[in-house]
C-alpha cells in the first residue's frame, strides 16, 4: 500500500487525524479523498516506521456524530 485512507461515504461532515506515539498530531485533514502517504503535514519528510493512530469524527447522513478510532503500522 503506498497510502492510507479511511472509506468513508454519505458524511454531513469529516475530519481524520494521524498521532505519533507521543500523542503528537502529526497530519490531519477534512477532505476525505485526502490520503496520508506517511508525511507530515506541511512539511516536506517522512515520518520514520512505527506505530501511529487514527481518529475519525464525523458526522452521518442522518446527522448522528460518529467516533472511529484504530491504529497504522507503517513499514517503508
Amino acid at each position: 500500500n503506498e497510502v492510507w485512507k479511511p472509506e468513508v461515504t454519505g458524511v454531513e461532515s469529516y475530519h481524520v487525524e494521524v498521532y505519533n506515539r507521543w500523542g503528537e498530531r502529526i497530519w490531519w485533514s477534512e477532505d476525505p479523498e485526502e490520503a496520508w502517504m506517511g508525511n507530515v503535514k506541511g512539511g516536506a519528510h517522512f515520518v520514520p516506521d512505527g506505530l501511529y493512530l487514527w481518529r475519525v469524527r464525523l458526522t452521518d447522513q442522518l446527522r448522528f456524530p460518529r467516533v472511529y478510532e484504530g491504529s497504522i503500522w507503517l513499514t517503508r
